[in-house]
């Protein structure tokens, strides 16, 4: 959240001596993510609230007409988008045939992994004597055991592309290809580096590596998409702008203060007023 304190910071750096292109680009994006972090306190962000932080982010120098400048910020709008309903509609891969009427709205790659089961064999108690002799070895009898298992260890078994779709979760992997109707799914389990989609009478659940923020734009698109399907989409919240309170009168000094030293234009005071 944007306080006192920030841009108390955001002032220091605009009155340095010398001014350091970086921290200047660091403090804007810190000043946006604020932004952003106040407006999806909800988790949510409706079309009006992107448009206020894509003209936050023009007047600041993130976002150019070739796209943004940090990936961050497109990825916290397209998941705020989703969790208020809007879902992204993508070009399908050429390698892909889509269904009639499917829509694709998430394409990541993503590795797929499984836990590898680990075992070893164990040798019955006298089941082979050996031998030493003239530097040979010489076995007497057969070699009789049983196996057991050691551990289990998640390894990647194939990688290719996670796509989310208006019907189905599809992955076209170099070694298989699995497709997951989104009528089929109970549930998803998030990881810290990855994701699991659990469906109905499958006894493995595919598990994909992701980062964080494909893991959570896969995790939003796809809770939008199921909702959709099963006839009950979000309802997205309004896109009028609400009548915010005024900023305290210390808050939009140093505010002011620190974006007049660094330059920015006055748009961006209006705007985020």
């Amino acid at each position: 959240m944007a306080t006192v304190e920030s841009f108390e910071e955001l002032s220091n750096i605009g009155s340095a001596e010398i001014l350091d292109d970086e921290k200047v680009l660091q403090a804007k994006s810190a000043a946006l993510h604020a932004l952003i972090d106040e407006l999806t306190a909800n988790g949510r962000m409706s079309d009006w609230e992107v448009t206020l932080v894509e003209r936050v982010a023009d007047s600041l120098g993130l976002r150019t007409p070739d796209g943004w400048l940090s990936v961050e910020f497109a990825y916290r709008i397209v998941i705020g988008q989703a969790n208020n309903g809007t879902l992204p509609n993508l070009d399908f891969p050429s390698s892909v045939l889509a269904k009639r009427g499917e829509v694709l709205h998430a394409n990541v790659f993503a590795p797929r992994l499984d836990e590898v089961k680990v075992k070893e064999i164990v040798l019955d108690q006298d089941s082979a004597s050996f031998e030493f002799h003239e530097g040979r070895t010489i076995q007497h009898g057969q070699l009789r055991g049983h196996e057991i298992e050691v551990t289990g260890t998640v390894q990647q078994i194939d990688q290719g592309q996670l796509m989310v779709t208006s019907d189905r979760i599809l992955f076209i992997g170099q070694k298989q290809t699995v497709e997951l109707p989104l009528e089929q799914l109970v549930g998803m389990q998030l990881f810290s580096d990855g994701i699991q989609y659990r469906v109905s009478q499958l006894e493995h659940p595919p598990t994909f590596a992701t980062n964080a923020s494909n893991r959570d734009y896969l995790a939003a698109v796809t809770r939008a998409a199921v909702a959709v399907s099963n006839g009950e989409p979000i309802i997205p919240e309004s896109n009028e702008p609400p009548d915010f309170p005024r900023a305290s009168d210390e808050l939009e000094a140093l505010f002011e203060d620190a974006v007049q030293t660094l330059g920015w234009p006055e748009g961006w005071v209006r705007e985020c007023r």
